[in-house]
């Protein structure tokens, strides 16, 4: 699923939301169909964020994310979401993350820093050996 939520603030200001949660690139054949449309759940935003004409909404209007008209270079937004995909190591097929949204010119490639996030719990390093994964995103635009 995807979402394009307008979330307006008392004072007027709106951020439009943009959450998912593509399909996990793991549990399937050698065809790799899971990781296959885990990546274009991912590329799904870049198109989007460029207003591909494919795209409609709910209402049946075409564009992507400017069906409103707005510039969206000034458009406050954030994607977020369980996105399933590690740009370094795990079964993403083509590094959907850093090709299609780190790259975007209007999303800001931001990785989180906490004085733990080095750490991994037990439970990541027995399901994940090797280390943990960076599996939830939010990318600013």
């Amino acid at each position: 699923s995807h979402w394009d939520v307008p979330v307006v603030f008392p004072d007027g200001t709106e951020i439009r939301v943009w959450a998912s949660h593509p399909t996990p690139p793991v549990f399937d054949g050698p065809e790799d169909l899971n990781g296959k449309r885990s990546n274009d759940e991912v590329r799904f935003w870049a198109e989007y964020l460029s207003g591909a004409p494919w795209i409609y909404d709910d209402e049946g209007q075409y564009g992507g994310a400017n069906v409103s008209g707005a510039a969206l270079s000034d458009t406050k937004a954030l994607i977020m979401g369980d996105l399933n995909n590690d740009p370094v190591q795990g079964d993403s097929h083509l590094d959907p993350i850093g090709h299609w949204l780190f790259n975007h010119p209007l999303l800001q490639a931001y990785t989180p820093k906490s004085k733990t996030s080095g750490e991994c719990s037990p439970r990541a390093e027995v399901t994940h050996p090797g280390g943990c994964m960076r599996l939830d995103y939010m990318l600013p635009t």
